[in-house]
């Protein structure tokens, strides 16, 4: 009969408390299995813990213990489940885990575990060639969302790379591996879980992976420089390939295709180059392909269309080219299409035709043609749009705000024509609208008015011809970004715009304004503060390739694209229109005024 002992998981009606020092192991010598996860047990572990010969599974994740995992662990014969994850422990791992010939899994996520000293010989490990799950990270995570998430998926297994997202100003949070991926890895041939990611490892992926036949997940997403195995089409189990953010080069393997099982394939941020194979698209498992930012031409196969279950297809900045292939209709379950900066043309009716699951369409940067039927108003999840900079034309539908949930709405240079529709409801998702650089004309859009979470408004290089209206600086209190330039709005400024306490450039350059500037425009408080840290205007993490709101600026007489750094322009472009009056005092505060 198996003896236990439990400490509920997720015990957050009754924590336990206090050190396991205090805890007599000795007098339950026939303990099978100890889980005292989610709990606030503090201090060192014990060596006595690791004297217990009969202990095989053993739960701590998720308290606040810390110190070293002593070398007695090697005494732990019986052990076949360890779970630490989600503590303060550190040092190096020690060398007596291999003596645990019966360990299948171990998890020692979001602790502070140095790099080893010495190479890891994994030839030695005898005990990995069974492991279930590898992981080695060197991370604090936010431990509120980590418990949050377990108190909502109480059966879940949530693993770190689930959650966790790189980001530039948490530098210490990324792993401590480093040098090349010893080639013993692929001793450890019933793995099925292999991740190495937001570590420093370099160099080649190492032949001998292609040994790991059970291997359902792998994840390298590191500083790689080399090409891909072409044996990887041996690893029959793999449902999940993600080789992001390496510097891989060459052609993407044609044996890819032979991954019958895989869902995921993300090889995004390489160095890739030759053409998307062929037959990539029979896998009809496949969920999402991820081949951003690569160096990849030709055209979208036909193949791509017969997965079917397709739900993510994303190759924006690449060079491909040509027009897209009529099947792509037939991807139903499409929520994200990402082909912008590529070299695409033709008509658009074929993206447009896509379904209505699209939460993200982004054809930017091309050379498509066409307009915009009234059909597209069907696509209701929308919540990036992003057609600029392409050959587009024609009047936007009148139900066009039908797609309330829109976040980010991008038309900027094409030739569309004709007024902003208006609207019945609030559109308060919409915060980014830039239609730049079209044939728009009329009024100032009155549809503005109920988009009171707007940060961006650009309607630069129009044709609307009106006063600007005094309820923009009321109605729009968000508004960090405000373009009119290139129009011919005319009257006075009206000062209410002085009352958007968060904007930042403000260009009304280029138009017919007429009288003096506004003294209260010197109150413009968030011009005058000094700006160090940058703020992303508007940011979605989706499969891990961020979407960065554009905004393009005219800058001291040039044009210029800002992403991340937006934050950091301040100012105020009057010129060229038929203003008088002094300057008034206190205007010479702000950042970099333009006259």
């Amino acid at each position: 009969m198996a003896v236990f002992l439990v400490g509920m998981a997720n015990a957050t009606s009754n924590p336990q408390e206090g050190q396991l020092d205090a805890f007599d192991f000795a007098a339950f010598p026939k303990i099978n299995k100890l889980n005292l996860s989610t709990n606030s047990l503090v201090g060192a572990i014990p060596k006595k813990l690791w004297s217990s010969r009969s202990l095989q599974e053993i739960d701590l994740q998720d308290n606040h213990l810390n110190g070293t995992i002593s070398p007695e662990i090697g005494n732990m014969t019986a052990l076949k489940q360890l779970d630490l994850s989600f503590n303060q422990l550190e040092g190096e791992l020690p060398a007596t885990i291999s003596s645990l010939q019966y360990l299948t899994y171990l998890d020692l996520d979001s602790n502070k575990f140095n790099r080893c000293k010495q190479k890891v010989d994994y030839d030695r490990y005898g005990c990995l060639t069974k492991y279930n799950a590898l992981s080695r990270y060197h991370n604090n995570l936010l431990r509120s969302q980590v418990k949050t998430l377990r108190k909502e998926y109480p059966y879940a297994k949530i693993t770190f790379a689930d959650y966790y997202t790189p980001r530039p100003h948490l530098p210490a949070q990324a792993g401590h591996f480093r040098g090349l991926i010893p080639t013993g890895i692929g001793n450890l041939t019933n793995l099925q879980i292999l991740d190495f990611s937001y570590n420093h490892f370099t160099g080649p992926i190492p032949q001998s992976i292609e040994n790991l036949r059970l291997l359902i997940e792998l994840r390298l997403f590191n500083n790689l420089n080399c090409t891909i195995p072409l044996d990887i089409g041996n690893m029959t189990s793999l449902q999940q390939l993600d080789f992001r953010n390496n510097q891989l080069e060459g052609g993407i393997p044609v044996t890819i295709s032979l991954l019958r099982n895989l869902l995921y394939l993300a090889l995004g941020t390489n160095k890739f180059s030759g053409t998307i194979p062929i037959d990539l698209g029979n896998r009809q498992t496949l969920l999402l392909i991820g081949l951003a930012n690569n160096s990849l031409h030709g055209e979208i196969p036909q193949s791509l269309c017969k997965s079917f279950q397709l739900q993510e297809l994303i190759l924006n900045n690449n060079n491909l080219s040509g027009t897209l292939p009529s099947c792509i209709q037939n991807c139903s379950k499409l929520q994200l299409l990402r082909l912008g900066q590529n070299h695409f043309s033709g008509n658009i009716s074929p993206v447009l035709a896509v379904h209505s699951n699209l939460t993200v369409l982004d054809v930017s940067e091309n050379q498509f043609s066409g307009t915009l039927p009234p059909t597209f108003c069907s696509f209701t999840s929308l919540l990036i749009l992003d057609l600029s900079n392409n050959n587009l034309s024609g009047e936007l539908p009148s139900c066009w705000w039908n797609l309330q949930n829109l976040q980010f709405l991008d038309l900027s240079t094409n030739a569309f024509i004709g007024k902003l529709p208006t609207a019945r409801n609030h559109l308060s998702s919409l915060k980014s609208l830039n239609l730049a650089y079209n044939y728009f004309h009329g009024d100032f859009p009155f549809v503005i008015q109920k988009c009171k979470n707007l940060i961006i408004l650009n309607l630069g290089g129009n044709g609307y011809c009106s006063i600007i209206p005094s309820w923009l600086g009321v109605t729009n209190p968000r508004l960090k970004i405000l373009q009119l330039r290139s129009n011919m709005f005319y009257g006075n400024m009206p000062r209410e715009l002085s009352q958007l306490a968060y904007l930042q450039p403000l260009d009304l350059a280029n138009n017919n304004l007429t009288g003096s500037i506004p003294t209260e425009f010197a109150n413009l408080t968030s011009m005058r503060q000094q700006k160090t840290e940058p703020f992303v205007i508007l940011v979605e993490n989706i499969s891990g390739y961020p979407y960065f709101g554009r905004v393009d600026i005219n800058w001291k007489g040039h044009d210029e694209i800002f992403q991340r750094t937006v934050s950091l322009v301040t100012g105020m472009d009057l010129s060229s229109n038929f203003l008088t009056g002094e300057i008034p005092t206190g205007l010479s505060n702000l950042q970099g005024l333009s006259s």
